[in-house]
C-alpha cells in the first residue's frame, strides 16, 4: 500500500514541475526491481528466511541506474551515445561489457564505468585501472574513469585515492557539465530523496512515516 501511496504523491505533485523527465524515466526503477528473499546461511541459521536479499536489490538498482543514465545520454543534444546498438566490445579476444561510452560535441569520446559504491572497489583499483586502459585503447576514448551516479561531487580524499591509482572518478555534476540533461544535479538528488519510502520498502524496512504531500511539494518548490 505504501508503494502505491508514494507513487501517487510523486505523480500528483511533480507532473507540472521541471522533474517530469525523472518521473518518466527514473521512477520506474523501483517497480522494475524484483525483490528476492535471502539465501544467506547466516540468515537461515537465525531462522530469518523471510528477510529480503539486500545485495540482490543493490545489484538490480545498479543495472537500472546505469540504464537510466544511458537514456539521459541518448536524449542529450550535446552528447551522442555510442553504445545504443551494442554495449559489448572485444578486447584481447574476450568480450567486455561497456557501461557508458559517448562522444561530446562530435569530438571527445568518454568511456566510463558506472560505480554506485566506490568503497567496494577500493582494493581492486590496480586491476580496474588496467581494464579501463585496455578499453580506452580499444574504443579510442580520450576521457575515461569511474562515474558514481550516487554522488553529486566526489570528495577530495576519495578522488585523490583513485587518481593515485590511475583512475579519475566523476560525480553527477561532472557529467552534467558535458551531457545536457533536462534536470539539474539538485533536482536529481532531491527526487531520489523523495523516493526514500519506495527504497525502504524494497529492502523490507518499515517506513516510520509517509511522505507528506505538503512537505513533498514544498521541498521541490525550493529547487
Amino acid at each position: 500500500m505504501l508503494y502505491e501511496y508514494v507513487l501517487f504523491l510523486l505523480t500528483t505533485f511533480l507532473m507540472s514541475s521541471s522533474t517530469e523527465y525523472l518521473e518518466a524515466n527514473y521512477l520506474p526503477i523501483y517497480t522494475n526491481i524484483k525483490v528476492k528473499l535471502t539465501e544467506s546461511f547466516i540468515c537461515l541459521a537465525h531462522d530469518c528466511a523471510d528477510i529480503v536479499s539486500h545485495p540482490s536489490v543493490w545489484i538490480q538498482y545498479g543495472n537500472e541506474i546505469e540504464a537510466f543514465w544511458n537514456k539521459v545520454i541518448s536524449d542529450s543534444e550535446r552528447a551522442e551515445n555510442l553504445i545504443e546498438e551494442s554495449n559489448m566490445c572485444t578486447v584481447n579476444g574476450a568480450e567486455r561489457q561497456i557501461d557508458h561510452f559517448f562522444q561530446v560535441n562530435q569530438v571527445e569520446k568518454w568511456y566510463l564505468e558506472c560505480k554506485n559504491n566506490l568503497a567496494f572497489d577500493s582494493q581492486k583499483t590496480k586491476a580496474a585501472s588496467l581494464g579501463i586502459q585496455e578499453l580506452v585503447v580499444a574504443l579510442n576514448a580520450q576521457v575515461s574513469g569511474y562515474f558514481c551516479p550516487m554522488l553529486d561531487v566526489i570528495p577530495n580524499s576519495l578522488y585523490k585515492k583513485y587518481k593515485n591509482k590511475g583512475i579519475t572518478v566523476y560525480g553527477v555534476k561532472d557529467i552534467l557539465e558535458v551531457v545536457d540533461a533536462p534536470f539539474t544535479c539538485e533536482e536529481y538528488f532531491a527526487y531520489i530523496k523523495q523516493c526514500k519510502p519506495l527504497w525502504r520498502e524494497l529492502l523490507g524496512i518499515e517506513t516510520v512515516k509517509k511522505v507528506s504531500p505538503r512537505v513533498l511539494h514544498g521541498s521541490l518548490d525550493l529547487l
